[in-house]
């Protein structure tokens, strides 16, 4: 069986790394193509490295072109594959109609967000978001969705009932404590092991909300002056010389407790210098640095967007967009380490349990395949 992803890039993302989880595991004889409508980026290399049949539009981020849909057009018709993948809105968009029009029986489309409706997203993906509501009554077999969130929200704005839910699955092996590492990254970063250590790994993006974290942590320091040995890390693509994070941690007078980090391929040692992950995002699908920082042993608490109050399955752990409230909470887990070290530990032990019981990486593969096998 031939099958065909086609997404809309291979840059550092949730999409993108679960499409490369799928391919780099691969549990059958069936021949993998993938067309990117922009360039290699992060995942593109890791694909070819894999020998998978990978073909680049090398398009600007947001514009398709009539010379794009044609030479999209000749590669699916020369592929001729028995199914056809589309990740994200305007890769479902574009490869599924124009797959629709070559004649492809199998169709699945591939929704992974669920707050994008927002004054964040820009005017022109809310309009192919739109189109894609009502073009999912006639081109895709199947949409897949990673969160149950997201079903309920793109069904309610009229997208076809035609919803599949597949829930990321993680490398527990890769994805591990370690506490060598820990010892290792915290001195390359100056951060000694009394410290307690908060951190948001995440791309810059209004959406993701860095703002309400750093008034957070503003508010947590002003709150208890004891708390001197608190630092605070964003890891993440944008993130480093990023002006607008910096202007506001400085303006808080907050420079000696913030780390700032450009994204790294290591990701899973720098999560194990955290004791804590936030994610104040406006929205989310799944979010899989939740999930990830979970299964090395990090406490995280979240807002309640996409299905990170499903990942972490515990009320008294989500929050409201409120800095008060946030800082509160944040103070709150720092006093149990602090002071109910039994507690502590049993809560970073059932982290990592709800993880490997809940989001096997081999069960999210083996759903994939059984829906491509659907006659």
């Amino acid at each position: 069986m031939k099958i065909l992803n086609i997404i809309t890039s291979l840059g550092d993302g949730g999409a993108e790394a679960t499409l490369y989880k799928i391919l780099s595991n691969n549990q059958s004889h069936h021949n993998h193509f993938v067309i990117c409508l922009m360039g290699k980026g992060k995942y593109g290399k890791k694909l070819i490295e894999r020998n998978i049949n990978l073909i680049t539009l090398d398009l600007p981020r947001g514009k398709i072109t009539t010379k794009s849909i044609l030479i999209l057009f000749k590669t699916i018709k020369k592929i001729s594959p028995d199914v056809v993948q589309t990740w994200l809105y305007h890769a479902d968009f574009i490869g599924g109609l124009i797959s629709k029009i070559i004649g492809i029986r199998k169709i699945y489309w591939n929704i992974r967000t669920s707050e994008y409706f927002s004054k964040n997203i820009s005017l022109k993906t809310k309009l192919i978001i739109k189109i894609n509501s009502y073009l999912s009554h006639f081109i895709p077999n199947k949409i897949i969705y990673c969160s149950s969130r997201s079903i309920r929200i793109h069904e309610k704005i009229g997208f076809a009932k035609k919803s599949y839910l597949i829930r990321n699955g993680f490398d527990h092996i890769l994805f591990k404590e370690d506490k060598i590492k820990k010892k290792i990254y915290r001195k390359k970063l100056n951060i000694s092991e009394e410290d307690f250590v908060i951190g948001f790994i995440s791309r810059f993006d209004p959406i993701k909300n860095h703002q309400l974290l750093i008034d957070s942590i503003n508010l947590l320091l002003k709150k208890d002056f004891k708390l001197k040995n608190v630092k605070c890390i964003f890891i993440g693509k944008g993130i480093k010389d990023n002006k607008s994070i910096n202007y506001l941690i400085n303006s808080a007078n907050l420079k000696k407790t913030f780390i700032l980090l450009n994204q790294k391929e290591n990701i899973f040692d720098y999560m194990n210098i955290l004791d804590l992950h936030v994610l104040p995002s406006h929205g989310e699908g799944f979010p899989n640095v939740v999930a990830e920082t979970m299964c090395c042993g990090v406490v995280n608490i979240a807002r309640d967007v996409g299905d990170s109050s499903i990942i972490i399955s515990d009320d008294n752990l989500i929050f409201n967009d409120n800095s008060k409230e946030l800082s509160d909470l944040i103070l709150k887990i720092i006093k149990i380490k602090q002071s109910k070290i039994d507690k502590w530990f049993e809560m970073k032990n059932n982290v990592r349990k709800k993880i490997i019981s809940n989001y096997s990486i081999n069960k999210m593969i083996k759903d994939y395949y059984s829906l491509w096998l659907i006659k």
